[in-house]
């Protein structure tokens, strides 16, 4: 039986892996093997619990994308994968301490290499069960930009997110959802039209939700 996780986690840390089922009460897998590594950033962390990625072999690493970017040299990634071999803890966390580098910027990276990986799903081609709506409510589909579509054969709740708050939404799947999840990002304008459709506010409730979320981006 699944528990609720109660530890918190970097989300760079699942990108350094092949095929993960992300429960924390398990050994995780990091880019260097097996070991209980306390996955964290110095100054922000995420809880990612109950959270499934599957990452092609071929996939790109997010030090290619912070090379591409400007953030990192190639020498700098040679020498945190370096470190890496001593330490055992994940790309984002040794970029933070050895480099500081932002745990925004480590954040946006992140989101990047994930939609690469897993690519956009197309909601109009899926097919949505009802049943699965009520395992969140209207406010939280709306905050988190995220809707259950259906339990996977292989037993985890398909949730499409969109990218822009795909890291938030992790964090929430994380500490509040029972089942295994798996995220795909989903077009954002599409996104919100299907919650429109399963999860539909007032129109006032609307405008003063994107008036709350406005300030909480410039806070």
């Amino acid at each position: 039986m699944f528990r609720r996780p109660i530890k918190r986690h970097d989300p760079t840390a699942i990108l350094h892996q092949s095929v993960l089922t992300l429960n924390l009460s398990q050994k995780c897998v990091d880019v260097i093997g097996d070991g209980n590594t306390n996955f964290y950033t110095a100054s922000k962390t995420y809880a990612l619990g109950s959270f499934k990625m599957i990452v092609k072999h071929n996939g790109i690493r997010i030090g290619e994308i912070m090379v591409r970017r400007g953030i990192l040299s190639e020498q700098q990634v040679l020498e945190i994968l370096d470190r890496q071999q001593n330490v055992r803890l994940p790309f984002g966390v040794l970029a933070e301490k050895m480099f500081e580098v932002s745990v925004e910027t480590i954040e946006e990276a992140w989101i990047e290499q994930y939609c690469h990986i897993s690519g956009e799903i197309d909601l109009r081609h899926q097919q949505v069960d009802v049943r699965v709506l009520k395992l969140i409510n209207r406010r939280q589909a709306w905050q988190f930009e995220i809707l259950p579509l259906r339990f996977e054969p292989s037993g985890e709740l398909l949730i499409a997110a969109s990218r822009e708050r795909l890291a938030r939404a992790v964090t929430f799947a994380a500490n509040r959802l029972k089942p295994i999840v798996y995220f795909r990002v989903a077009e954002r304008n599409h996104l919100r039209n299907f919650l429109k459709r399963h999860y539909p506010m007032p129109e006032i409730s609307t405008e003063i939700f994107r008036r709350a979320h406005e300030l909480a981006q410039t806070s």
